[in-house]
């Protein structure tokens, strides 16, 4: 372009007009000529050497009318790729990092120009002698240039200058915002090879080149001690080796002084504004550079490239391998730039599946070409990828501990993915010492996390990389009798988690059932039925740690919140119960279990009916074929009063044919209890008349139950005191009254007969069903206590089940009790029918 204009333009018009005042300005400032020097002695070719390759386009396009038609033609026809040109001489000469398609555009553009070579001679002449000695290349001078930066910096050329960068485009500009952002410091974590040094190199040059660059330096040190040639790993000659190293390179490129680095490079941290750049941290990480991340003064920052975490202080950015696309591209400009004519006649096709072989990582595919370049063949290279293994890993696994080994192993050894409950079972380990390795593992690339949809919430499964194992399996294979151990282990998970799953379908409202949202549940539905065991047998405190080592091992499961609260409500602590239960619902709304379990805690111990009743509602939509929880809200009716709704429900259910005799009692049960409360509400209320109405109908449904139980009969026993209430309402030798009389004895002898035959049938057993025990202690609530046997067994009790008014008023431990064994609505073991017993029992 020079010569074109120098033989086209400057001869046709004065310099002024040739550039204009401000690109001649410019050009004298450059050459430190004189304004007065332009005429006679200084001419306009003689400026021309003094402007750029921007300005000479420029200049080009200004003064068309003067040039060949054929050129101006042609630098109109090709603005764009000139324009392409201009940035990509512009990173040429301020050595900044090319772009993937910086050659092949450039060679396009030449091949573009040479169609019309009389107005290209000196490109010719360069085409023609780089294609036939390519070697002239490297005797090429990049001319110096002053950098027009202010800011200081020792950026190296990253090594994919050959291709350019290529992809990375979404990670590039996370790194940059990163960098520009609030985070201190920042990290590019990833696997060997994958590309974090050109990463956090291109992501400076680009911090370097913005216009509102918020540092005054920006300083690039390595701790880079090996590298990867075709045929082995060689260690780098005069490689950083310390963390002091790598401090005191940086103290001396901004001129300090080296005695204490660590108090030098604090100093100028603060007091520049400084972008340092370690990499290769992994090989040095130290309590030295842990002091100066502790300890980094606002505006500074530190941008670190590792394969393994620092786990604090950070603010990481994880590298995964390039897309298939983008190893495609890699692959092919590589094979293109080393003139690997084999790798580029391939098919795209077989090349991805090279690539996918080699995981898309950038170092693996540019290790292959040099391999292939140097005659072996593909397929031979791919099968022995150890020496490549060994530099991308070798140096994470000597660092992590004996936890973390023994998690990789036993994923090694059995294959897929796992939870960290899973884990916990398979590797037999603490939690916290597992979720500390979890952690660690975490921080390196050599583990993936995976998260899945599960119930309500997300379930998080953790895996080895596809390069881990590759890793592993060639220097640390799993071995025999550590794979036999773990895959009977994984089998039992197996057998387990389909038991529980099938006791869930068998009894879903059942306390003891532990519904498990997926096969990795059955570790944690372990703990939780232990828990519930140590419950039952009142070991509350080992119940409740068996609960919090659920938790830690899965915090987002319901069941462990349920189970929680079912073991506070049984200790009595009513606060931490609604606590946990309200966690449960939180957790997992459509659990059916716990808002029944829910409800009977808030009816039961709190005698919130109203809310209890809500929670049942939902219940019954969530099990609409389940009678239980329809039960348990005709019992809430009961209380709340609403007595025709409750009728309503208890007849629907009677009709249902399949219903367990369980169930059917309670339906039985709770017929009586209507009335009952229907008769005692209208003798309280002064409404004898609807007292015997529902005492007659009592008396009509209770003579059609077959084989009634004892707590139906001790219900008749209880309602006798409204039924004496209605009468004494009533005017006597009434009609209403007679009826009522008549009612009342009924009662009686329905009760005394019972009485009787109970009677006769213990003499005639010479049996005796009562327990014996005394007192040990009351709840500080006052409506429940517990009874000790004479071989230390407890018995829970309520204090609606002390049918001796003594005990009651008297309330002191150790008083000999006698009392009827029996299960409640949560199938524990309590004492009914609880009197005096005569002799009085002591503890010992």
């Amino acid at each position: 372009m020079r010569d074109s204009l120098a033989r086209f333009a400057a001869p046709a018009i004065s310099s002024r007009e040739l550039f204009g005042n401000d690109l001649l300005n410019t050009i004298l400032a450059r050459s430190g000529f004189e304004p007065s020097e332009i005429g006679e002695e200084l001419k306009p070719a003689d400026l021309l050497e003094f402007t750029d390759f921007g300005d000479l386009y420029s200049l080009l396009r200004r003064h068309d009318k003067v040039l060949p038609e054929r050129l101006n033609d042609q630098a109109k026809g090709l603005n764009g790729s000139f324009e392409r040109l201009i940035a990509t001489r512009n990173r040429v000469m301020h050595a900044r990092p090319l772009e993937f398609d910086d050659l092949a555009r450039t060679s396009e553009m030449a091949e573009n120009l040479l169609r019309e070579k009389q107005f290209w001679p000196n490109l010719e002449k360069m085409v023609s002698e780089l294609e036939g000695s390519p070697e002239q290349v490297l005797r090429l001078k990049i001319p110096a240039y002053n950098e027009p930066t202010k800011i200081l910096h020792n950026l190296p050329l990253p090594d994919f200058d050959e291709t350019g960068f290529i992809g990375r485009k979404t990670a590039l500009a996370n790194l940059v915002r990163a960098c520009l952002g609030v985070y201190p410091v920042i990290t590019v974590v990833g696997e060997g090879g994958l590309g974090k040094t050109s990463l956090a190199l291109k992501a400076a040059y680009e911090i370097l080149d913005s216009k509102d660059c918020p540092f005054e330096a920006i300083i690039f040190v390595t701790a880079k001690a090996t590298q990867l040639t075709a045929n082995e790993i060689s260690r780098i000659k005069g490689a950083i080796n310390s963390s002091l190293g790598l401090m005191e390179v940086a103290v001396a490129f901004l001129g300090g002084e080296a005695h204490d680095p660590i108090a030098e490079l604090k100093e100028l941290l603060r007091t520049f504004r400084i972008l340092l750049i370690i990499d290769n941290l992994e090989t040095v990480l130290d309590h030295h550079l842990r002091d100066v991340l502790e300890d980094l003064p606002a505006g500074s920052k530190i941008l670190i490239t590792t394969r393994v975490g620092l786990g604090a202080f950070e603010f990481p950015v994880k590298l995964e391998g390039l897309t298939d696309a983008e190893a495609i591209q890699l692959l092919r400009a590589t094979a293109d730039v080393r003139s690997t004519g084999r790798l580029a006649s391939t098919s795209n096709d077989k090349v991805g599946a090279y690539c996918r072989r080699m995981r898309n990582n950038p170092l693996h595919i540019k290790w292959f070409v040099s391999a292939v370049q140097m005659g072996r063949r593909p397929e031979e290279v791919l099968a022995d990828e150890k020496m490549f293994l060994k530099f991308c890993l070798s140096n994470v696994f000597d660092q992590i501990s004996s936890e973390a080994r023994s998690i990789v192993r036993a994923l090694l050894a059995l294959g897929g993915s796992y939870t960290v409950a899973e884990l916990s079972y398979l590797t037999e380990m603490d939690e916290d010492e597992l979720l500390k390795a979890v952690q660690e593992l975490m921080r390196t690339n050599m583990f993936l996390m995976n998260s899945s949809h599960l119930g309500n919430t997300y379930e998080s499964r953790y895996e080895l990389s596809q390069l881990a194992r590759a890793y592993l399996t060639k220097f640390y294979p799993a071995a025999k009798e550590l794979q036999v151990k773990l895959l009977s282990l994984k089998n039992k998970l197996i057998s387990g988690s389909e038991e529980q799953l099938n006791a869930a379908k068998r009894n879903p409202l059942s306390p003891y059932t532990i519904h498990m949202r997926g096969r990795s549940d059955w570790v944690i539905a372990k703990h939780l039925r232990d828990a519930l065991s140590l419950a039952k047998d009142r070991d509350f405190e080992e119940s409740l740690k068996l609960v919090e080592k659920a938790k830690i091992l899965s915090p987002d499961f319901y069941e462990c919140y349920r189970v929680e609260g079912w073991i506070n409500a049984l200790i009595g602590n009513a606060s931490q119960a609604y606590d946990s239960y309200e966690r449960a619902i939180e957790t997992e709304p459509k659990a059916a279990n716990a808002r029944t379990m829910f409800a009977g805690f808030l009816l039961r111990d709190l005698h919130d009916a109203d809310h209890a009743a809500r929670e049942l509602e939902i219940a019954m939509n969530l099990l609409p074929e389940n009678p239980e929880p329809r039960l348990e809200y005709a019992r809430c009716c009961l209380y709340l009063g609403r007595f025709d709704r409750a009728e309503e429900i208890l007849a629907s259910l009677a009709t249902m044919t399949n219903c367990h005799e369980r169930v059917q009692t309670k339906i039985v049960d709770l017929q009586i209890q209507i009335r009952c409360r229907k008769a005692d509400s209208s003798a309280n209320n002064q409404e004898p008349m609807r007292a015997i109405d529902s005492l007659e109908s009592l008396r009509e449904y209770f003579e059609k139950i077959q084989n009634p139980d004892q707590k139906m009969f001790d219900r008749l026993t209880r309602i006798r005191r409204s039924a004496v209430q209605a009468r004494n309402q009533l005017v006597p030798g009434t009609q209403p009254y007679a009826k009522a009389e008549a009612l009342l004895n009924w009662i009686d002898e329905t009760c005394h007969t019972q009485q009787c035959a109970r009677d006769s049938s213990i003499q005639n057993s010479e049996l005796d069903l009562w327990e014996r025990g005394y007192l040990a202690r009351f709840h500080s609530s006052g409506k429940f206590g517990f009874i000790r046997t004479s071989d230390s067994e407890e018995y829970f009790f309520h204090v609606s089940s002390i049918t001796d008014e003594a005990l009651l008023s008297d309330r002191s431990t150790g008083i000999g009790v006698k009392f009827r064994p029996s299960v409640d609505y949560m199938n524990r073991l309590v004492a009914i029918d609880v009197q005096r017993a005569e002799p009085s029992l002591r503890p010992a």
